[in-house]
Parts: C-alpha cells; structure tokens; sequence
C-alpha cells in the first residue's frame, strides 16, 4: 500500500467520517444515473434492475438502485474494450456518486451486502458474473488472483433466474493483498431470448473507509453526468 493513499485515507475516515453513508432507494443522484445509463442503451438489450441491501454498523439497513451499463455482443472476437479491459469506462465517469458496498472485509464490524438483480426477461443457462478491482480512475478492470486466505476465484456462475439475489463476496484474495482497490466492477454474461449480453456494475468499497476514492489523482478526463451536484 502505498503511503500517500494511506496517509490519505486515514485523513478521510477521521475527518470525513460522516460522508461514508449508503443511499436511501429514492435517491436523486443515482436514480438520475440509472435514467441516464439506460437511454443510452443498444434498444435491444433487456433492461435489468440492480438494488443493494446495505448493513451499516450499527445495524441499520438501507436498499438502494445500482445504475448499470450493458453490451449486446454479436460476435466471438475479442472487441477493443475487452482487450484494454475498459468494460466499467463509462460508468467510472460518475464513480463519486455510486454508493459504498460491504464485503465482510473487516470481519466483526461488516455484513455483506446483498445484491438483487431482476432481469426483463428470463435469462437462459447459466448466468456468469465476473468480479474485478479498479485500482486506476480509467477504469481499467484487474482480474483478482489472490492466494491463500480469500482466494474464492474471480468468476462467479449461478444457474439461470429472472431474479437473482446473493451476498457480496470477499474480494479474491483481499485478505493476502497489499493494495486493494477503491472500487470493483462486476460483469454479467448471460444469454437472453437467443441473445450474449453483458451487464456491467460499479461500486465503491470500503477497503481503505470507502472515501474520496483516488484522491489527490487527476480525473481531468472523467466527464460527470451534469446537474447530479444539485440533486440533494
């Protein structure tokens, strides 16, 4: 771990420790992002609703919508996003505005989050979800591959349901790592009506107080979605 992050998070989680809140379901910003997120969508992927179910400490719980970005892939080769590994780009544009998820890192003061995914339609197969870290503002995806303690592998597979609903899983060797990322992104393959699509999530940790991710970085070229300051 770096000692400037270190230095920096320290800073956060005692003079900011207010900040570190999930987001009630009603939401502005994040309702705002899903709205914004789903029109920008290919027409022909089946839209999805995400909700977190957040334990905070003290024991009080907290439901929240996940915006999310999507892919309709059309062909086996390997499209340039999937070789920068840039599949959570676009949702990284408004990173500050996503909500914090446990993992049980911090085993006696955590409970895991629980995500629900419900799908338009009904996805056939299995359904494979694919975790990953982002240790960079440019959103670059790093497959964990953690030993020992915690290693639980980066690929996730579920039987196929219209909704889906699990506990957040300790990052893949979270417990042997010297860094750990300020954010994670969870890739969602599936087969829909005949159809590989891929859904994308984004969210903060709270591996270092879940506050002011990158801090002190340049995110010059992140382009936030407008207006969502205003919301309260």
């Amino acid at each position: 771990m770096k000692t400037g992050k270190l230095l920096c998070a320290l800073f956060a989680v005692l003079f900011c420790f207010s900040a570190c809140t999930s987001v009630p379901a009603g939401d502005p910003k994040l309702n705002k992002l899903i709205d914004y997120y789903e029109g920008k969508l290919d027409p022909d992927i089946p839209k999805i609703t995400v909700t977190a179910e957040i334990t905070e400490e003290d024991g009080e719980k907290t439901v929240c919508y996940l915006p999310y970005d999507a892919y309709l892939r059309t062909g086996e080769e390997e499209t340039e996003t999937d070789r920068n590994k840039t599949w959570f780009a676009d949702l990284m544009n408004n990173f500050q505005s996503l909500p914090i998820l446990y993992d049980g890192f911090y085993l006696e003061r955590e409970t895991p989050s629980q995500l629900t995914i419900r799908f338009e339609q009904p996805p056939e197969g299995e359904i494979v979800i694919k975790d990953y870290g982002i240790f960079d503002p440019c959103g670059t995806a790093n497959e964990a591959d953690g030993l020992g303690p915690g290693r639980v592998g980066y690929i996730h597979t579920f039987d196929a349901a219209q909704e889906l609903s699990f506990d957040l899983w300790l990052l893949d060797g979270a417990l042997v790592q010297s860094e750990l990322p300020e954010l994670r992104g969870l890739r969602i393959e599936c087969k829909i009506d005949g159809k590989q699509v891929e859904y994308y999530l984004l969210f903060r940790t709270n591996y270092m107080g879940g506050l002011l991710p990158f801090y002190g970085e340049d995110l010059s070229h992140l382009t936030p979605l407008e207006g969502l300051e205003e919301e309260k």
